[in-house]
């Protein structure tokens, strides 16, 4: 026989309810509106830093497919081949304004690149992908990264 009293049931009670309500009532901390503005911010921002960087990689197959129909020659101008199986219409680094298009080189600014290389303008930030410098062979920083670029050598890097 189990004997139990009113006042145990009633401390019991209160104690367990007591700890559901610490437990699982707490609200999360709400950010202030300006804290939410600068989170949607930043995550615009590595959104088109990651469109960026994929607009690069399409321009560089480009370039590549068109090289192989080519016996090896690359174009001397983006325009080109656009509009081409290759491309179907132009690249654009995103969120600039107005619209700037991507620089191409070829020959490539440095031999050690490959025959081209591929800039955008400037405006992203290459530390947000932790790209490596393409000359210290370091991860990028806001003050030794300006521009994300494609190497046919080195794939997508930073440069200062």
């Amino acid at each position: 026989m189990i004997v139990t009293s009113v006042a145990g049931d009633f401390w019991s009670g209160f104690l367990g309810g007591l700890i559901a309500a610490l437990l699982f009532s707490r609200r999360p901390h709400e950010a202030s509106p300006t804290d939410q503005l600068a989170a949607m911010a930043e995550v615009r921002r590595e959104q088109m830093t990651e469109t960026d960087i994929s607009n690069e990689r399409s321009l560089a197959t480009a370039l590549e497919e068109y090289a192989v129909d080519h016996n090896g020659q690359y174009p001397a101008r983006l325009r080109d081949i656009i509009p081409s199986p290759y491309l179907r219409g132009d690249f654009y680094v995103p969120g600039s304004d107005p619209p700037a298009t991507y620089v191409y080189e070829h020959p490539a600014a440095d031999p050690a690149w490959g025959e081209f290389d591929i800039r955008d303008d400037g405006s992203l930030d290459p530390s947000l992908d932790k790209l490596l410098n393409v000359t210290t062979k370091r991860r990028c920083t806001k003050g030794a990264c300006k521009f994300i670029i494609y190497t046919q050598a080195n794939g997508v890097v930073g440069s200062p």
